[in-house]
C-alpha cells in the first residue's frame, strides 16, 4: 500500500500487519536530475530571466479534486512584485477557471499558464525554478491515502520545495528536506515562499537533504522491495 494510514484501515479490517508492506510511489532520477544551470533552463524554455519564479509541474486536478493551484495563485498576493508564478500541465478546460481567477484579481502579468507540454521538459521547467511548490490541499485524499509523486520529482531537482504539512507528505519530507506550511492557508504559503527566498543557505541545505534522501525513492529499489516483501511472506 501507498501509505501508513492505509496500512492502518486494513490492519482494522483484521489483515495481517506483517502481510502489508508500505512503499511509496518513486521517480526516475536520471530523467529528473538533469545537469544544467537554472539560467540555462530558463534561456531554453524561454521563461523571464529577471524574475523570482515560482514553479508548479503535473496535474493539476487528480480526480476532479483541486491540488491547490488556486492558493497559489491567492498567496501571489502577499509576496513582492517581481515573485512569477509559473503553472506547468492543466487541461485547457481546467486552466479556464484559473485564469478568470488571475484576471479578476489583476494579476495576469505576474502567472504564466504553459499548460500541457511532453514529460521530457518538466525537469527543465523544474530546474528553471526558484522554489517549487506542492501546495496539497487539506482532504481526505490528500492527507491519507496520497503517495506524492510530484514531491519525488521535485526532490531530485536540487531546488527548495515548500509544501503542505500532511500526514502523507510527511511520510516523505520533514523540515530538514522541505518546507512544511499550514494547508490551505495564502498567507503561511507566502511565508514559507518567504523563507527560502531569503535565506539561501537553507534553501541550498533542504535542498540537498532533499536530493539525499530521494535516493531512496527511486522505482528500481520500489520494485526490489515489493520482491523482497513477497518472498518474506
Amino acid at each position: 500500500v501507498l501509505t501508513s494510514f492505509i496500512r492502518k484501515e486494513l490492519v482494522e479490517l483484521e489483515v495481517d500487519k506483517k502481510n502489508i508492506l508500505v512503499e511509496a510511489d518513486a521517480v526516475d532520477l536520471e530523467k529528473f536530475n538533469i545537469d544544467i544551470s537554472k539560467e540555462e533552463a530558463r534561456e531554453k524554455l524561454n521563461l523571464p530571466k529577471d524574475k523570482i519564479l515560482l514553479g508548479y509541474t503535473g496535474t493539476i486536478k487528480t480526480m476532479g479534486r483541486e491540488k491547490g493551484v488556486g492558493l497559489l495563485i491567492d498567496c501571489l498576493r502577499n509576496l513582492r512584485a517581481n515573485n512569477f508564478l509559473i503553472v506547468v500541465g492543466g487541461r485547457n478546460r481546467d486552466l479556464i477557471f484559473y485564469k478568470e481567477k488571475v484576471n479578476k484579481m489583476g494579476l495576469s502579468s505576474r502567472v504564466i499558464f504553459i499548460g500541457q507540454v511532453g514529460f521530457d521538459l518538466i525537469p527543465y521547467y523544474q530546474k528553471a525554478f526558484d522554489v517549487l511548490l506542492a501546495p496539497y490541499p487539506n482532504g481526505n485524499h490528500y492527507t491519507y491515502y496520497m503517495s506524492p509523486l510530484k514531491l519525488f520529482e521535485y526532490m531530485a531537482s536540487k531546488r527548495p520545495i515548500v509544501t503542505s504539512d500532511l500526514p502523507s507528505i510527511r511520510e516523505v519530507g520533514d523540515e530538514n528536506s522541505v518546507i512544511l506550511v499550514e494547508p490551505n492557508n495564502p498567507k503561511k504559503l507566502a511565508e514559507g515562499i518567504k523563507k527560502v527566498l531569503e535565506n539561501k543557505d537553507l534553501a541550498d541545505k533542504i535542498s540537498q537533504q532533499a536530493f539525499f534522501d530521494v535516493q531512496n525513492y527511486t522505482w528500481k529499489k520500489r520494485v526490489d522491495n515489493i520482491l523482497k516483501f513477497i518472498k518474506i511472506i
